[in-house]
């Protein structure tokens, strides 16, 4: 077993990112990301990959998180789903350094090929870019709490 000091490898990379996966260690098909975004610094652009899916969660201080014309903000103890194609671009909020740490595997649909397949390699951290102007017209998300069940057989549990 090995045991890998996120906060010290985010911090020697130039993205303030460090990505745990296939390339080392045997995790097979799913990844971690471990990221840090300082006060006053451009947005971070995260895009998962033709077949991924992500589940970033804050673990310190609060992000913006930006989506098209839509954006909301997550703090320490909430999580939100990035799905396959999507383009999002995470900001501290206030004065504080936010943390996040991002798991990634391939997504359900994906998740099925013939078993001859090869299944892809998990997407690169994407680099820090400058957010593009509000106006860009991509689909916007939707923002939902998980205070009621979400699907007929949850309702029938509950």
């Amino acid at each position: 077993m090995k045991i890998y000091k996120l906060p010290q490898l985010a911090d020697s990379s130039p993205s303030s990112e460090y990505r745990l996966g296939p390339e080392n260690s045997s995790a097979g098909s799913v990844y971690m990301v471990y990221g840090r975004i300082r006060p006053g610094t451009a947005a971070r652009k995260v895009v998962c990959a033709a077949g991924h899916e992500e589940i970033i969660c804050v673990v310190k201080g609060a992000l913006s998180v930006r989506k098209g014309k839509s954006s909301f903000s997550v703090t320490a103890g909430e999580a939100f789903h990035a799905g396959e194609g999507e383009t999002l671009y995470l900001e501290t909020v206030g004065n504080d350094e936010a943390v996040y740490m991002a798991a990634g595997s391939l997504n359900a649909a994906a998740a099925r090929p013939a078993p001859a397949e090869k299944r892809p390699a998990a997407p690169e951290p994407e680099s820090i870019v400058q957010a593009p102007d509000a106006e860009d017209d991509e689909d916007e998300f939707e923002i939902t709490t998980e205070d009621e069940p979400q699907t007929e057989e949850e309702k029938d549990i509950g």
